[in-house]
């Protein structure tokens, strides 16, 4: 895929995209058009209209019925005066939502989920009928545990996963995740528990979903390796804060510009998980769990540790750093974005909701929430924007989630995205030929 179709499937107002539903809307109009400039220029007045989007301007053309623009999930209708609400009774109950201001950001977001974990109700961060029953009727009891020494304790950090279980990594075919680096990673094949990557640095590889577990294989265009390992990763998978695994693993390395140069290394590891936390990155601010492995190489000695923030609301991790044997660290690797697949969805479906994420971006205030449905496709979107920041080049960018909604259930996609000169908003590191495979090859 070029470039120039990547960046519009982000955000859907790339020229290519305009170019595509023009000539979309042509055809169904069944008149034709004069020009395609024209055309374009007609999507292009659509811009920010809170009335109409390309998508619903479409449906008219089809005589089907309008997109139905609404909330997702059992939330309500938010206004200024309930968050103030929220906000004042969870500061009460001691959950620290953050400034009591009507908006509803990223902290308020977080005592929410950190009430609902203490109380019992489901953990997704909105405020729902259920929520604001129970927080209305909540008592001395629904407060978040105290140490000894009286000092206040996360409820988040205090609860483990034998109360509140972290669901183990999940991935799907097509979605990218975006790296601080310039990495791209791209999920090719997901076959039971193993996922085929495909890196815009180091080439393909095959890995267990539980990220912890050494990679199985990989080619680049330095080597190839491949690894046993003696892990199940359905049993690896830590939930106790304090828990340990350990792993062995046989790895043969054959260099590629040396085809005669093969190597065995031998590898044992032990994992824990050391707690959990909050932790801001640029993709936005999650709670986390520090994941450490310390693994030890023969021969050699070679002695190294790895730490990944996981942050079970996106079944991912958002930060992964590496120290090697001089105890210095060889690398970091922190999220930018997640970017699900949008590749089966007509033409007008990925406008339209490029269309609402840009006009998100544009116009709406940190913690406000654009809903966005369509006739066209099952999902349900609900873009969530952070606060702007201006960048170290001096692009306008804010971070946004998306939750993606459907019959099987709801998932989480943060990113940071940046305004360019033109005015389009694009996610860094998909703005320049990063060629994107659906399958894998």
């Amino acid at each position: 895929m070029a470039s120039g179709s990547q960046r519009s499937t982000v955000h859907g107002v790339a020229p290519i995209v305009r170019v595509a539903v023009a000539w979309a809307i042509c055809a169904l109009a069944l008149a034709g058009c004069e020009s395609l400039n024209e055309s374009i220029s007609q999507i292009q007045a659509w811009s920010f209209n809170p009335d109409e989007t390309p998508e619903t301007a479409a449906a008219e053309l089809e005589g089907g019925d309008e997109p139905v623009t609404a909330a997702i999930g059992d939330e309500v209708a938010l206004g200024a005066a309930l968050i103030t609400k929220v906000q004042k009774q969870l500061a009460d109950l001691g959950y620290e939502p953050g400034p009591i201001d009507g908006a509803m950001g990223p902290k308020t977001r977080g005592a929410i989920r950190r009430y609902q974990v203490v109380v019992g109700l489901p953990v997704d961060g909105r405020v729902s009928e259920a929520f604001l029953a129970r927080l209305d009727g909540s008592s001395d009891t629904d407060r978040p545990p105290r140490d000894e020494a009286g000092d206040k304790v996360e409820a988040a950090a205090r609860t483990t996963s034998d109360a509140v279980p972290a669901p183990a990594p999940g991935y799907e075919v097509g979605s990218r995740y975006v790296y601080a680096d310039g990495e791209v990673r791209t999920v090719l094949k997901v076959d039971g528990e193993q996922v085929h990557w495909k890196s815009s640095k180091n080439g393909h590889s095959v890995a267990y979903e539980n990220f912890l577990i050494p990679r199985l294989s990989w080619v680049s265009s330095e080597a190839s390796g491949k690894r046993t390992v003696d892990a199940a990763p359905g049993d690896f998978w830590p939930q106790e804060a304090g828990a340990e695994m350990t792993l062995s693993a046989t790895t043969l390395v054959e260099h590629r510009t040396r085809p005669d140069s093969r190597s065995q290394l031998n590898e044992s590891w032990r994992c824990r998980l050391e707690g959990e936390s909050e932790l801001t990155v640029r993709a936005g601010v999650f709670q986390t769990r520090r994941l450490v492995c310390d693994g030890l190489a023969e021969p050699g000695g070679e002695r190294l540790q790895r730490t990944w923030h996981y942050a079970q609301e996106v079944r991912h991790y958002v930060l992964y750093e590496e120290i090697d044997g001089s105890r210095r660290l060889s690398r970091r690797s922190e999220l930018l974005a997640i970017v699900p697949s949008t590749s089966e969805w007509p033409p007008a479906a990925r406008a339209g909701l490029g269309w609402a994420l840009e006009h998100a971006l544009e116009m709406a205030a940190p913690g406000e929430e654009t809903s966005w449905t369509s006739s066209a496709i099952a999902t349900k979107v609900t873009i969530t924007p952070g606060p702007q920041a201006v960048s170290g080049v001096e692009k306008t960018c804010r971070t946004f989630a998306q939750t993606w909604s459907d019959a099987q259930g709801a998932r989480v996609y943060p990113g940071l995205s940046c305004r360019e000169a033109d005015g389009q908003w694009l996610i860094p590191g998909l703005d320049s030929g990063v060629e994107v495979a659906e399958t894998a090859d």
